[in-house]
């Protein structure tokens, strides 16, 4: 009985402890760099913002790849429904 009592009695410090580590590995300095800078005809642009706009360009196919997904399994399942399902689901 006494043995287990003592394992109890460590099991807390051994977590308080853990917490600490934790928090010191999230306490260091990271260095904070400047983008980039590309040359264009006409000026410099960032190269962060050249990444944002390929990055938007993306999401847009992507959403209207979704989009038509939507439209094509809507349609599909608006056909299958009966003339009742129907009234039920959309008034």
């Amino acid at each position: 009985m006494a043995k287990n009592s003592k394992d109890r009695a460590q099991k807390p410090k051994a977590a308080a402890t853990a917490p600490a580590a934790a928090s010191s590995e999230t306490d260091e300095e990271v260095p904070v760099t400047e983008p980039l800078l590309v040359s264009v005809v006409g000026g410099t642009t960032d190269a962060l913002a050249a990444v944002e706009e390929s990055k938007s360009e993306e999401v847009r196919k992507t959403m209207e790849e979704l989009a038509k997904v939507n439209k094509v399994t809507g349609s599909a399942r608006a056909a299958s429904m009966t003339w009742d399902e129907s009234r039920r689901r959309y008034g």
